[in-house]
């Protein structure tokens, strides 16, 4: 019975293959949502080990906080956009869930994260809740604490007001943005 299972299994996936969110390959039956060789081949930033990385840098004086950092570098029609897009407009939130925790790997061995002991998603505006359907940043804050076996809540922070998209922003206006979050 189970030979037919995967033989059925084996029919669906030349007429649906089940591809890589990240490169597009093949996944087979021992991989999910990435094949086993793109978490090795992405862009870590290694940044959860410095205090003093691009991302503080460009945070200091503007913002309180006690450490910042980004999980991986960003590369137009890399892997990483391939995830972020299949997360934000293909409705794929599994890979939200999945880029969550390898973000929450990292903080568990950096000394600048230990008083860590509530991961908050920073909330849509009702409007573009209501029209994606979803918050991305929640999938995401999942994966974070459940890798890190801390509490999670969207219960703490409310967007007020409607932003455009950051998609073509620069750091500035996304830091004013944040601003609006804080004040």
């Amino acid at each position: 019975m189970l030979q037919v299972k995967r033989w059925c299994d084996d029919l669906i996936g030349l007429l649906l293959p089940n591809l890589c969110n990240a490169c597009g390959a093949a996944v087979y039956h021992s991989e999910d949502l990435i094949c086993t060789k793109c978490p090795y081949d992405l862009p870590f930033t290694d940044y959860h080990q410095h205090g003093e990385n691009r991302v503080a840098k460009q945070l200091w004086g503007r913002v309180l906080f006690n450490a910042a950092m980004a999980m991986l570098y960003f590369r137009k029609g890399a892997k990483v956009q391939n995830l972020i897009h299949n997360l934000k407009y293909n409705g794929r939130t599994d890979v939200g869930v999945l880029l969550g925790g390898l973000l929450g790997e990292r903080p568990k061995v950096s000394s600048f994260y230990q008083d860590v002991d509530l991961v908050i998603p920073v909330p849509l505006h009702h409007k573009k809740y209501k029209y994606r359907g979803y918050n991305q940043g929640t999938f995401i804050a999942e994966g974070i604490a459940d890798k890190m076996e801390i509490g999670f809540s969207e219960k703490n922070l409310v967007r007020n007001n409607a932003t455009e998209s950051r998609l073509k922003k620069t750091v500035t206006t996304a830091l004013k943005i944040c601003r609006t979050f804080l004040a």
